[in-house]
């Protein structure tokens, strides 16, 4: 086995996909800090021409979750307009079950 590959069960990952990985996920930063949103939108999409789609999802979980907190710790002063959207929200989720 090569030193360079990371083995997890029946998925290896070499350098290369690592590092085209990490290219991935700077672009799709680099697009939400530039619009808001979008991480997901990238990031996912680009990193399924690589890994499977179930496996592309669970590993930009964390990148993910971790780029929504620092955005919404950066624009807390915001929350107080968040009433104004209850109703919105209480109207998407009944809409969505």
């Amino acid at each position: 086995m090569d030193s360079y590959y990371l083995s997890i069960g029946d998925l290896s990952i070499g350098i290369y996909e690592a590092c085209l990985v990490f290219s991935i996920y700077l672009l799709a930063g680099f697009v939400k800090s530039f619009s808001g949103f979008g991480f997901p939108l990238v990031a996912v999409p680009l990193v399924s021409f690589i890994f499977p789609s179930h496996i592309a999802v669970a590993c930009s979980l964390i990148p993910i979750f971790i780029s929504n907190l620092f955005q919404a710790f950066v624009f807390r002063a915001g929350r107080h307009e968040i009433r104004q959207a209850i109703p919105l929200i209480i109207g998407l989720s009944v809409s969505l079950i």
